[in-house]
């Protein structure tokens, strides 16, 4: 997408297959350098869980690089004070999976006090046997006992502003 295209670009950096700053930092740098105007930061694509420390070191060195860029944490996220400081740290939103599936009142919770626009349910999806579509959890390596159609159905319900679905059969 070239810059003045009238187009969005968003990226997903998956900051958990990211280990060094360094490389983190040229990754952002890519992105904005290529005209990203939202980024989404992924910590969960390692075998170990989400922190939200590994998410505020992604927020700060792209808020660092470029502070016009959108920001949207994704991984760590687990209360509503870590979305009080992802918000501090330059998020324009945050997504939420695990919390909200074990607490679906989350969602209304932080919608409350943050706003709709600010929450984003993550849905991490794969396809059963049957063809129907399951929940999972834990960046993909728990299986929740919810149908992903009818989950995103309660989830905006809920009140959350947007929903973003992942194929984790499909890698995203």
């Amino acid at each position: 997408v070239a810059a003045g295209s009238g187009k969005t670009l968003k990226v997903i950096l998956e900051t958990g297959e990211l280990v060094d700053l360094a490389v983190i930092r040229a990754a952002a740098e890519l992105a904005i350098r290529h005209g990203a105007d939202f980024i989404k930061t992924s910590t969960g694509k390692t075998p170990v869980s989400a922190t939200l420390g590994a998410t505020h070191v992604m927020l700060q060195v792209i808020h660092d690089l470029d502070p016009a860029v959108g920001l949207k944490p994704s991984g760590g996220i687990r209360t509503l004070d870590d979305i009080a400081q992802a918000l501090q740290s330059g998020a324009d939103k945050v997504a939420i999976n695990t919390a909200a599936v074990a607490t679906p009142a989350f969602i209304s919770e932080a919608a409350q006090r943050y706003g709709s626009s600010t929450v984003v349910v993550h849905v991490d999806a794969k396809r059963n046997r049957d063809g129907t579509w399951q929940v999972w959890t834990e960046n993909g390596r728990e299986p929740a006992p919810l149908d992903a159609v009818r989950w995103a159905a309660q989830a905006a319900s809920l009140g959350c502003g947007e929903i973003l679905v992942t194929s984790i059969d499909r890698e995203g």
